[in-house]
């Protein structure tokens, strides 16, 4: 088992947070929207019928830009994943140059 880069937790930590904020908040909106979906078909109301349904549209439209928030947030961790691996990539070979260069030079 891998420890954690301290650097990469507490970069990414906030961003990991948000996301999985957006996340729960999409599947509780998903969740109220199948409740609504289901007591309008019980009720009586066709697919149209439903789809017209303006607390319908409301929650499909509060689903869409949480879904592209979610997209969003998720390639901003991404970005900040490479990041990470390329500076981590770089100080190590860093390290490694320094270990094998001749301590005292003069």
């Amino acid at each position: 088992m891998d420890k954690e880069d301290p650097l990469e937790t507490g970069r990414l930590a906030g961003i990991q947070k948000e996301l999985d904020e957006k996340r729960a908040e999409w599947r509780a909106g998903r969740t109220e929207r199948m409740a609504l979906k289901a007591r309008l078909e019980g009720d009586g109301l066709g697919r149209a019928a439903i789809r017209k349904d303006r607390r319908y549209r409301e929650l499909e439209k509060r689903q869409e830009r949480l879904s592209t928030l979610i997209k969003h947030i998720e390639k901003r961790l991404n970005r900040a994943r490479a990041i990470l691996a390329k500076t981590g990539a770089a100080i190590e070979g860093l390290i490694l140059a320094l270990a094998l260069s001749d301590p005292f030079p003069f």
